[in-house]
């Protein structure tokens, strides 16, 4: 299954980049909330080396347009293009119960299969050392515009200390808003995805 999403490097205007899924973890990211695995492809990824922290809550949509979920999860040990998604479906659960929102811990790291860490190396998309070590949940992004270094610093600190995976960094003030593609105003999602994904690696994924 391929799919395409979009992110911002620089500014305000989205870039969008290409997906293809790897593979599904069950009850990847907390129980209950699957994971989807996948490898992301663009310009500026190829410039970069592959996902970096900012790209944490990029949408990523199939190819009709609906949205599958959002990034979540990358590995900190080196670029690679290889990343995680958080189901769009588990998402909206979360969000029409509130109560899920305390009860549903995502996991810091994940642990990958082995059949799918032997893929991701032999195919060179990541290295043995990365798969390894699993990914590790992205920190979210904060742009604070009007605040020193020392403001910002202390920031960090502070979210640091109530347990926040959050990276602090300096924006610049609002401007005017870049026009979004139909495809980012589209807020349903793939429904009952996971007996939509004939992808290569979802029975070993399984089998952790």
């Amino acid at each position: 299954m391929t799919g395409s999403g979009l992110t911002v490097s620089k500014g305000t205007t989205p870039e969008p980049f290409q997906v293809t899924v790897q593979g599904v973890l069950e009850d990847g990211i907390a129980p209950g909330v699957d994971m989807i695995v996948v490898e992301a492809d663009s310009p500026t990824l190829d410039r970069v080396g592959g996902i970096w922290a900012g790209m944490s809550g990029s949408p990523v949509y199939a190819d009709d347009g609906r949205i599958i979920g959002a990034v979540a999860y990358g590995f900190s040990l080196g670029p690679s293009k290889i990343g995680g998604i958080t189901p769009a479906e588990e998402m909206l659960e979360v969000l029409d119960d509130p109560a899920q929102v305390q009860a549903t811990r995502a996991k810091e790291k994940l642990a990958l299969p082995e059949a799918m860490q032997r893929e991701l190396v032999a195919s060179g998309a990541a290295s043995e050392q990365q798969v390894e070590q699993g990914l590790g949940r992205l920190p979210l992004p904060l742009g604070v515009s009007g605040a020193n270094e020392q403001r910002l610093q202390g920031m960090q600190e502070e979210l640091a200390r109530r347990g926040l995976n959050v990276r602090v960094y300096r924006a610049s003030a609002a401007g005017a808003r870049s026009p979004v593609p139909p495809s980012a105003r589209r807020p349903w999602c793939v429904p009952g995805w996971r007996s939509r994904l004939a992808i290569r690696s979802t029975s070993s994924a399984r089998s952790r």
